[in-house]
């Protein structure tokens, strides 16, 4: 395979679309996204990007092949050769977006109702805000013993409503269900300087609002389907430390997050790191003894540990 494998579909399709959703993805397969999409009002005048982050899986990628045969507007699908970052493959996939808008959403998700594209295509006939957020939820059926500390963590912390996110501005700003007015992502791209799990979109929200564009938050969910096992969680948690520290680098302002300051604070703890494997041991719970409760503390604290430590190094350098 060459560095990147191109596949376009519907190219007689030439009229401009209204909306282009960027679809970048690693290892999550998007079929079912798509295929709910494709049932949605005003699919038609809609265009799909692809953008497969260097899975390396043949059958995943002909399963999406096989579930854009029915979308109705065009769709291009973009196949890296090796894992870029998901900073790099959403700038990829903004070179492909033909309309003036493009609706960002992870590959694990799905609409909540119908009209989900529909609320999206009123905005943009309004030109309403150069960025939007629609929220996301999870659901309890989508849940097991494996997956239930990540819903859990999602429902404290991340699934509110529009009401509440507002307060918050960039900071609940997430890029599994964003809209952005293609003139922004031109003048403020995704930085690509940060690797692994964790925080580009944030700073890419404080970056943009910063620079004076326009964020309103909207009740247009998204639901989470692909919900992460606690063991992966751990890892991304693990990762995100650099890219936090990478964040308080740019933008001083994330002094305020509370994520932030819980890392600030542990990073005055002596030995913190000596108590990371009991906090991963009450977050895997293999046992059932903790309530969801102390687990998220644990959780929370692996991940506030690993983000001090990353600050420390910064400072030695």
């Amino acid at each position: 395979m060459t560095e990147e494998n191109i596949l376009v579909k519907n190219a007689a399709h030439t009229d401009k679309p209204k909306l282009s959703i960027a679809i970048p993805y690693f290892r999550d397969d998007p079929c079912a996204l798509i295929e709910a999409f494709s049932r949605l009002e005003g699919a038609k005048d809609v265009e799909i990007i692809l953008v497969d982050d260097g899975s390396g899986d043949d059958d995943l990628d002909s399963a999406v092949s096989a579930a854009i045969e029915n979308w109705p507007g065009s769709v291009k699908k973009i196949r890296f050769s090796q894992n870029r970052g998901r900073s790099a493959a959403r700038n990829r996939a903004i070179l492909e977006c033909r309309a003036n808008y493009v609706l960002f959403v992870d590959a694990d998700m799905l609409p909540q109702d119908n009209l989900f594209l529909r609320r999206y295509l009123d905005l943009i006939e309004k030109n309403a805000s150069a960025v939007v957020y629609g929220g996301f939820t999870t659901r309890a059926a989508n849940v097991n013993i494996d997956t239930i500390l990540h819903h859990s963590l999602s429902q404290a912390g991340d699934c509110r409503p529009a009401s509440e996110r507002k307060l918050k501005g960039a900071y609940a700003v997430a890029s599994n269900n964003l809209l952005v007015r293609r003139d922004v992502l031109d003048k403020e791209p995704f930085d690509s300087g940060f690797h692994g799990w964790g925080w580009e979109d944030t700073e890419w929200a404080l970056r943009s609002v910063k620079a004076g564009y326009g964020l309103v938050h909207i009740d247009n969910i998204a639901i989470h389907v692909g919900l992460d096992k606690t063991a992966t969680v751990l890892n991304k948690y693990q990762e995100a430390g650099t890219n936090l520290r990478l964040l308080l680098q740019k933008h001083p302002i994330a002094k305020r997050f509370r994520g932030t300051k819980a890392a600030m604070f542990v990073r005055h703890l002596p030995f913190h790191q000596i108590f990371r494997p009991l906090a991963k041991a009450i977050s895997l719970d293999k046992n059932q003894i903790f309530s969801l409760f102390i687990r998220r503390m644990a959780i929370k604290f692996w991940r506030a540990s690993w983000a001090a430590e990353a600050m420390d190094q910064a400072n030695d350098h």
